[in-house]
């Protein structure tokens, strides 16, 4: 594998060593644990060579055989007659478990048959020298050489029987099988009862390339009956119950790419456990336990693990000096990939972008030409991930912000998943026609993708069918187009699930996401309640590969299906999950797809503010609300009526109005996009309104305050002591304004009671009318201010009247004066004027005595009281 990049592949002890320069072996070099002390002792006359050699198959064992091969040769730079370092020379020149000779082009197969014959036939000579006969030429002169062990010999023939000549047409799958029959015969003759570690991984690596990802049928989770899975796991888990085994790097390292296929991953986390930091600088080693974490639903894990990879990959390249114009680079770009992977599982943005920018930094345009290996066809692919992690998170405007690169050739794979981006991103937000262009240029982009591109082991041009079904589905979904649009979303669930066995999955965001929000969505739910429950591992799948336990949106999801469903024993059973994965998510999960319509990402607002004309505030959410309106004979842009209708509604409806920017009627999304009570189901182009706020405090949190106990919402205060709780708590909360923007309001903050010491709970209602006003105002009245004073809060205790009759425009909220307040103990619902003289409806229901100001949410009261009738003065 790393072969290519050898100054001089000829036969012969001087040609592989030469334009090599020792190293001392007290040259600072990486941190590789106890295990390349543990290494066994290899015939050499040489101290500095069996130091060299145990830190050549440590690399070895960790799948970086490109620092592997320069260890090697440093064993050679020593002692140029050493047979073991021509046996690890073609060892690592040839193919693996994660590198077949399917994935070899022609330029690298010529070169990998050459190298891997060239050095097995010089070990076989080494050989020849240890046993007595006549030296080779180029040994080293002097005194005889002790002779080679058995164990070496064996190794050696066994290796020569995988490479028998320098044929590039010979059926390696018939040597591949001789090597394993021959390396049954080592094992058997020096495993020492599966002691000998170093064998039994060797072993296990020359049955497990007989058949290469190819032990377990994903569709079933069970063995394939022609694979050798039963001897491969009972000889590694016989080692794996052997005292000293927790320093040796193989033998879990195999066992987990054996038991990731399976139908019980789990069993491989002791194994995880074993290996996580027993290798410090090899990133390898911390990323093969993610593999299981993934599986099993820890994410949080996952990342930390991976992340531990990348750092460790880091330093080894800053070191090595190659700029990376080796083949593991793939492994480093695959250590970020699998913490982006599990960091859009878990809901962590944060994670996912950093993780983006920085794998991108990495991937040089000169590394991308490099064509033995054609290290293009393996490593684009990773400069398209950024697409994917901006879907999930729905920051639409970013995704079309994305430009398509120059070189169409070279950059293939990332211009077509740009333009599938925008495709996606303009149906998500009602620009149908515009989406429709973009799919047309996703399918001509799609031509120029070779079939050599991978995702590895997955060919581009097999993921791409799965784009071309979500793309369908999703502009036929905008299109009204219900049977055309769920019929292309199975198809690309169905596609997703034929996909090749991969960790990451070759499709990033699960198709059962979109499938199951759109689904539920439209009234489906016992549809959207399998497809979550599938996606959970709650209900049978194809596969158990293609579950994904605990991942935060399918839990989301799955629990809104439960609780329309009435199954509420099962809904509140699946909550503390359900907390402990909003827990570490750091964004508003408000369903497991943001092209959900209406549904938008706290970041898919536009970036710059744009000035917006008088808007008219109209209430389109059921009939019922229009018939009260007719008969009363309120005009449409009433907005104590609007506000009256949203405070006697749990679930939310619209404030919709006209940009300066734009013709079209647009959502201001102060709230979340649900099913109206009557059944319909809302739609139109949607664009986010941005209301900045001024921080009144370096870390204020909002929290709303209402007369009336109904359902109720956790929000979190930034110094609060006991829990202070009014009535039941539901799921839906408001989420704190510090980081000077309005986001909306179906929020789940459960997930911050586990880690913050206060949780304040306010009617559902009560956030959704402040939200509705907030943006409503900031919309009728824009201020003449700078954009962030945009939205003030403004403090108003016993002299509110004069503030109301000057400042009329800006948000009716209170800002309680610190000074007199007492310690947050409880909640006084139906307290009168507060000792800091805030008045009845206007004032703060929790009292701190940090002497700092927050923010207090004064919406509150009924439509006949004193707060309605002066939020009436907003009218126009």
């Amino acid at each position: 594998m790393g072969s290519h990049f050898l100054s001089d592949t000829s036969s012969g002890a001087a040609a592989a060593s030469s334009g090599v320069k020792p190293r001392a072996t007290a040259e600072p070099y990486y941190d590789l644990g106890r295990s390349s002390a543990a290494a066994p002792h290899v015939t050499t006359t040489s101290p500095e060579a069996q130091i060299w050699f145990g830190r050549a198959l440590v690399w070895t064992y960790c799948f970086n055989h490109d620092e592997a091969i320069a260890c090697y040769k440093q064993v050679l730079a020593h002692d140029d007659a050493c047979a073991m370092a021509y046996w690890g020379l073609a060892f690592c020149s040839g193919p693996n478990y994660n590198r077949t000779w399917r994935l070899f082009n022609d330029v690298d197969r010529r070169q990998a048959v050459h190298d891997t014959f060239t050095y097995a036939q010089a070990a076989l000579a080494r050989v020849g020298v240890g046993l007595g006969s006549s030296p080779v030429s180029g040994s080293a002169s002097g005194p005889a050489r002790p002779a080679v062990a058995e164990w070496e010999k064996a190794l050696i023939c066994a290796l020569v029987k995988r490479y028998p000549d320098n044929n590039t047409h010979r059926d390696t799958a018939v040597c591949d099988r001789a090597y394993a029959d021959a390396m049954r015969t080592v094992y058997a003759q020096f495993g020492r009862d599966d002691t000998n570690f170093d064998m039994v991984t060797l072993f296990a690596d020359a049955l497990m390339n007989v058949a290469p990802r190819k032990l377990f049928d994903t569709a079933t989770g069970g063995p394939i009956a022609s694979s050798p899975v039963a001897e491969v796991r009972a000889l590694l888990e016989r080692a794996l119950a052997r005292p000293g085994v927790e320093t040796h790097p193989g033998v879990a390292h195999y066992y987990i790419h054996l038991m990731e296929m399976s139908a019980t991953p789990a069993a491989a986390l002791p194994a995880a456990d074993m290996i996580r930091d027993l290798v410090p600088d090899t990133g390898h080693t911390y990323h093969m336990p993610a593999h299981i974490d993934v599986l099993v639903g820890d994410y949080r894990r996952a990342v930390e693990y991976n992340h531990r990879a990348t750092v460790a990959d880091d330093k080894y390249f800053a070191a090595a000096g190659n700029g990376g114009r080796t083949f593991y680079s793939y492994y480093r770009l695959h250590d970020y990939h699998s913490l982006i992977y599990a960091a859009m599982l878990g809901g962590m943005s944060q994670a996912a972008l950093a993780t983006t920018d920085r794998m991108e930094a990495t991937i040089t345009e000169a590394m991308l030409r490099v064509e033995a290996p054609a290290l293009a066809d393996w490593m684009e692919f990773f400069l398209a991930v950024r697409v994917h992690v901006l879907i999930r998170f729905g920051r639409w405007d970013e995704v079309l912000r994305l430009e398509p690169k120059a070189d169409r050739d070279l950059y293939c794979v990332t211009n077509v998943f740009r333009h599938y981006g925008h495709a996606i991103a303009y149906a998500a937000t009602g620009r149908v026609a515009e989406a429709e262009a973009a799919r047309a240029r996703f399918r001509a982009a799609a031509a120029y993708v070779p079939p050599t591109r991978l995702d590895f082991p997955n060919k581009i041009t097999d993921i791409l069918h799965i784009a071309t079904a979500m793309l369908d589905g999703e502009i036929a979904y905008r299109r009204a187009d219900y049977p055309l649009a769920f019929g292309r979303l199975r198809d690309a669930v169905a596609l997703e699930d034929a996909l090749p066995f991969a960790e990451p999955w070759g499709w990033m965001l699960p198709a059962r996401h979109a499938f199951a929000a759109l689904s539920l969505e439209q009234g489906f739910v016992e549809e959207a309640a399998h497809a979550y429950a599938q996606d959970l591992g709650l209900a049978p799948t194809p596969g158990r590969v293609h579950q994904h336990p605990n991942n935060v949106w399918a839990l989301h999801g799955y629990h809104e299906c439960l609780q329309r469903l009435g199954r509420h024993g099962e809904a509140a059973r699946l909550e503390p999950q359900l907390a402990a994965a909003l827990a570490d998510a750091d964004v508003d999960v408000t369903s497991s797809c943001f092209c959900r319509v209406g549904v938008l990402s706290c970041c898919g607002a536009n970036a710059v503010e744009k000035q917006r004309d008088t808007i008219t505030v109209k209430e389109l959410c059921c009939e019922e609300i229009k018939k009260k309106n007719k008969k009363k004979k309120k005009k449409k842009g009433n907005l104590l009526l609007f506000l009256g209708a949203l405070r006697r509604r749990v679930r939310p409806v619209y404030v919709v109005g006209k940009c300066l920017d734009s013709q079209t009627n647009c959502v201001h999304h102060a709230i979340a996009r649900r099913q109206c009570p009557c059944g319909r189901i809302l739609r139109a182009n949607v664009q986010r309104i941005r209301v900045h706020v001024v921080p009144l405090a370096p870390a204020p949190s909002v929290w709303v305050r209402t007369r009336f106990v109904a359902n109720h919402v956790p929000v979190v205060l930034p110094q609060g002591k006991a829990p202070a709780q009014v009535g039941e708590p539901c799921r839906v909360g408001l989420q704190a304004l510090a980081d000077n923007r309005l986001h909306h309001a179906a929020v789940d903050l459960e997930r911050r009671a586990a880690h913050e010491d206060g949780v304040f709970r306010a009617s559902v209602s009560t956030v959704f009318t402040a939200l509705a006003v907030a943006a409503a105002c900031y919309a009728a009245h824009p201020p003449h201010v700078p954009p962030v004073a945009g939205v003030d809060f403004v403090h108003q205790t016993a002299d509110e009247k004069n503030i109301l009759n000057r400042e009329p425009r800006r948000l009716l909220n209170v800002v309680a004066d610190g000074a007199r307040q007492q310690p947050l103990d409880e909640v006084d619902a139906d307290a009168q004027v507060g000792d800091n003289g805030v008045r009845h409806g206007l004032r703060p229901v929790a009292k701190c005595s940090d002497g700092r100001r927050y923010v207090v949410g004064a919406v509150a009261g009924q439509g006949r009281g004193r707060l309605w009738r002066r939020m009436g003065r907003l009218r126009r």
